[in-house]
C-alpha cells in the first residue's frame, strides 16, 4: 500500500496474487490491454510460472475452436519450492550418488530420484491456485482441471496438455495455429523436446500431438518451457510496456 500511494507501480507474482480478484491478471502476450487500468490503480498480479506458459495459447485456441473441457498435468521443478526447495535436491542428489542415506526434513518427500504428487489437503495449494487463474481468464463455462506433480527437475515447466475443443479442426492446422503463435514453436513428429533442450530458451516448446476420437474435437500435447528465462522475460516486457505507456 505505502509503495502505491508513493506513486510505484507494483508488479506481484506472489503465489495467488492473480487469484485475489484485486484486478485482471496481466500478461503482455495475452491481455495487454488491460495494462492502463492496472496501471492506474498502481497494482498489477501476474499468474504463476505454470499458467502463464500455457494460458496465451490456450486463450487463442479458445478464441478459435472454443474450449469444453482442459486437463493439465504440470511437472513442477523444484524451483517452484523456493530456494531451499533447490539446495534440498542438490544436497540429496550429491548423498545419494555417495551411497549416504537422506532424511527429508524439510519437506514431506524426498526430492532427489522421486516424483509425487501435491497433497490434496493443502489450502491454497498450486492445482487449486492454477484452476482459478485459467477459470478467470477463460471463463467459469470451461472445464479445466490441473494436477501437479513435483519433479526432480531444478529449474524448467514441462505440462501435458489434454482439451476438448467445441469446433472440430484438422490436427495440422491445429498445429499451423499454434506454430503462428508468439514465442511458441512446434516439434516435428522426430523431435521430443525435454526440459534440457529448452533450457536458456525464451521460447515455449510443444511437440507429441496425439488425438484419440474421431470427432476431430480432442488434442493432447506435450509443452517444455525454461521456467526461470520465461518468467524473467514476462517481466521485463511488462516493465518495458509500463515505460512505454508512461512515456506516451
Amino acid at each position: 500500500v505505502r509503495a502505491a500511494e508513493s506513486g510505484c507501480v507494483i508488479i506481484d507474482a506472489s503465489k495467488g496474487a492473480a487469484t485475489l480478484g484485486l484486478t485482471q491478471p496481466v500478461m503482455t502476450n495475452f491481455n495487454e490491454h488491460f495494462l492502463a487500468e492496472a496501471a492506474d490503480n498502481r497494482y498489477l498480479a501476474v499468474p504463476s510460472t505454470a499458467a502463464a506458459t500455457v494460458l496465451p495459447l490456450l486463450h487463442r485456441v479458445h478464441q478459435q475452436y472454443g474450449l469444453r473441457r482442459i486437463n493439465l498435468v504440470v511437472m513442477q521443478p523444484v524451483a517452484a519450492l523456493g530456494k531451499q526447495g533447490i539446495e534440498t535436491l542438490r544436497q540429496q542428489t550429491v548423498a545419494l550418488l555417495n551411497g549416504k542415506p537422506v532424511e527429508s526434513q524439510e519437506f514431506a518427500h524426498r526430492l532427489a530420484y522421486n516424483v509425487f504428487p501435491q497433497q490434496e489437503t493443502e489450502t491454497a495449494n498450486d492445482e487449486t491456485l492454477m484452476q482459478r487463474e485459467l477459470q478467470s481468464a477463460l471463463g467459469e463455462t470451461t472445464d479445466i482441471r490441473v494436477s501437479c506433480v513435483t519433479v526432480p527437475v531444478f529449474y524448467g515447466d514441462s505440462l501435458i496438455v489434454d482439451l476438448d475443443t467445441v469446433q472440430p479442426f484438422a490436427l495440422e492446422d491445429m498445429k499451423r495455429f499454434i506454430a503462428e503463435q508468439r514465442h511458441f514453436s512446434v516439434a516435428d513428429a522426430s523431435t521430443l523436446t525435454t526440459i534440457e533442450n529448452v533450457a536458456g530458451s525464451d521460447g515455449i516448446h510443444v511437440g507429441k500431438f496425439r488425438r484419440v476420437s474421431g470427432y476431430g474435437t480432442d488434442l493432447s500435447f506435450w509443452l517444455a518451457a525454461d521456467s526461470l528465462n520465461g518468467a524473467a522475460a514476462h517481466a521485463v516486457e511488462l516493465i518495458e510496456l509500463l515505460i512505454k505507456d508512461f512515456a506516451g
